[in-house]
């Protein structure tokens, strides 16, 4: 075949990215501007998030398995939301769930019921967020 995009898989991602970015921002009257990061941030640590999800925890599962925090030295883009928003207050919660063997493996298995457990905790979160 003479498509471009079986040589060239990065094009074609370039123009449907283009294509759908282009389409929302005219349907919605707005500018959109992509942007390229070429790292991966550490998590910005807030007490009122932390506090808010130690609570859940404990709500949820009981304060005997509530374990303490652990630093790592991995990263996650979901951190940029809040270094590109400073008011932004946020928090991760870390499940054992018997995942194995590593995260974003392709043969990663884990305990799914787990899953069910941190829904739980988040809307326990929200609750506590937002007073409800």
């Amino acid at each position: 075949m003479g498509f471009l995009g079986a040589k060239h898989p990065y094009f074609i991602v370039r123009i449907v990215k283009t294509f759908y970015i282009t389409t929302i921002a005219n349907l919605y009257g707005i500018t959109i501007e992509l942007t390229h990061e070429d790292y991966v941030p550490a998590a910005v640590l807030n007490d009122t998030a932390i506090s808010i999800m130690k609570k859940a925890i404990i709500e949820t599962i009981g304060e005997s398995n509530m374990k303490p925090s652990i630093l790592t030295p991995g990263g996650d883009d979901f951190h940029f939301y809040s270094i590109k928003k400073p008011t932004l207050k946020a928090t991760m919660l870390g499940l054992g769930c018997d995942l194995r063997p590593g995260l974003h493996h392709p043969l990663m298995t884990l305990n799914e019921e787990a899953l069910l457990i941190g829904v739980n905790i988040l809307f326990q979160a929200i609750i506590k967020t937002y007073g409800l």
